[in-house]
């Protein structure tokens, strides 16, 4: 067996647009943040999770052309259950941007820009 090879199993004939994604920063100052999406693709629904990414790091999901109706989730993974940031529905076919910010020890923000 080969133990540091990882496999990646992808559906045939599902290309993810690279003009059609949707791209997280984490401002926050030591807080791991994580991204659940939700949409449906040829009539079925399906989540798509992003792994952790730290304070100063970006997180970026792309989409496949076909999306409908895309819900986006962010989450703050310090809290247990993690801690929901923002949510909402960044407009289909569209590059969006997001960062996290951090106001106080429990008040965080999403701002597009």
């Amino acid at each position: 067996m080969f133990p540091n090879i990882k496999c990646c199993c992808c559906r045939q004939g599902v290309n993810a647009n690279e003009y059609f994604y949707v791209e997280v920063k984490n401002e926050t100052t030591h807080y791991l943040n994580f991204i659940l999406s939700y949409y449906y693709f040829s009539d079925k629904e399906t989540v798509k999770p992003s792994p952790p990414f730290g304070p100063g790091k970006s997180e970026r999901m792309a989409f496949p052309g076909g999306v409908e109706d895309l819900i986006l989730n962010v989450y703050d993974s310090y809290f247990n259950p993690p801690y929901l940031i923002c949510f909402g529905g960044p407009p289909n076919k569209a590059i969006s941007r997001y960062k996290v910010v951090q106001h106080s020890l429990d008040d965080f923000e999403c701002i597009k820009y």
